[in-house]
């Protein structure tokens, strides 16, 4: 079923602006304010689903405090390690209202619909209401016969009023809560004399009292996109020639807070670990005339993403390996 409304076009000239909303449009965003509001398609059995902007909303803030300490022991050699904290305020995350945006009206629970579900002897049949109503009332205001289709009737039912007021979970972001971020890096390079050979390697740390509760269906919010990490990479170069082999890591992290389900429930997307191969070579024509060859994803790594736990897959991508070459000249 889709509910009948009328959206004012301005907030200030609602009734030259009145459209109605039916089952197949998409309402746009009001005005150009940054308050504006948004509906999604429908409006189902549990109501409806928008978005809407905040203008009363604060920058993120961060104060951020950094100590490192290098030290280089050979010509291309050295050893590092760091620490950091950042003291997050102001915090941006998205919080769920119930609104009644524009008084829209839906036929759930109407007259037609609860005449169906009563003298109709449907129940809470949602079919059988359907069709209860498209055969009875076709023609009657709200109420639209287009066809039939494996012996149920097709067409549109909107809203009319004195039916009840449709309900949205509307999504809008706020500032909401102070927080901190630390952690620590170490570096190391190790070239070996002068032969070109080397190898890098780098790991970092990092942890957030923003974290996900995978426990709670309430609203959180967590700092998406935050997690460990390292590299480890082999490398050769001399006057012609280069070569370079990194291996890189990337744990767990929270993609998503909500996969934007229409129901209005926190559903969150982490990605799992990962890591790939990519080799890169160099050669040196001439001062000015350089070719590079790449490879990424050598090993044809697979991305995989979940919901609350490893079983509930959310999405599994694979790339595939990309090749790139390329000629430069200096001019």
């Amino acid at each position: 079923m889709a509910a009948q409304h009328r959206l004012p076009g301005r907030p200030d000239r609602q009734a030259q602006a009145a459209r109605q909303l039916r089952h197949d449009d998409r309402p746009s965003g009001l005005g150009r304010d940054p308050g504006r509001q948004t509906l999604n398609d429908l409006a189902r059995l549990s109501g409806g689903t928008g978005s809407q902007g905040n203008p009363g909303l604060k920058p993120l803030k961060s104060k951020n405090i950094d100590f490192s300490l290098e030290y280089y022991y050979a010509r291309s050699s050295y050893v590092a390690a760091g620490v950091f904290r950042k003291n997050i305020s102001n915090y941006i995350g998205s919080t769920l209202e119930n609104a009644t945006p524009f008084n829209l009206h839906t036929p759930i629970g109407g007259a037609y619909y609860n005449e169906a579900s009563t003298t109709g002897g449907c129940g809470s049949d949602i079919t059988c209401i359907r069709d209860y109503i498209l055969n009875r009332y076709n023609g009657q205001p709200g109420v639209t016969k287009t066809g039939e289709s494996n012996g149920h009737a097709l067409g549109t039912i909107v809203g009319q009023p004195g039916d009840p007021v449709a309900n949205f979970q509307i999504t809008v972001p706020a500032n909401t809560q102070s927080n901190s971020l630390k952690g620590f890096e170490l570096n190391v390079q190790h070239a070996f004399g002068n032969s070109g050979f080397g190898v890098a390697a780098n790991y970092t740390k990092v942890k957030s009292g923003l974290k996900y509760d995978n426990m709670s269906f309430a609203q959180q919010y967590a700092l998406v996109g935050l997690s460990d990490s390292a590299n480890l990479v082999g490398f050769y170069e001399d006057a012609k020639f280069s070569v370079r082999v990194a291996y890189n890591w990337r744990d767990k992290f929270l993609a998503a807070v909500n996969d934007g389900n229409q129901l209005g429930r926190s559903a969150p997307i982490f990605t799992e670990p990962y890591s790939q191969v990519d080799v890169s070579l160099g050669y040196n024509f001439s001062e000015r005339l350089s070719l590079q060859a790449e490879v990424i994803n050598l090993g044809d790594s697979v991305l995989r993403q979940h919901g609350r736990t490893k079983e509930e897959v959310y999405a599994v991508t694979q790339t595939g390996r990309r090749y790139m070459l390329g000629l430069r000249y200096k001019f």
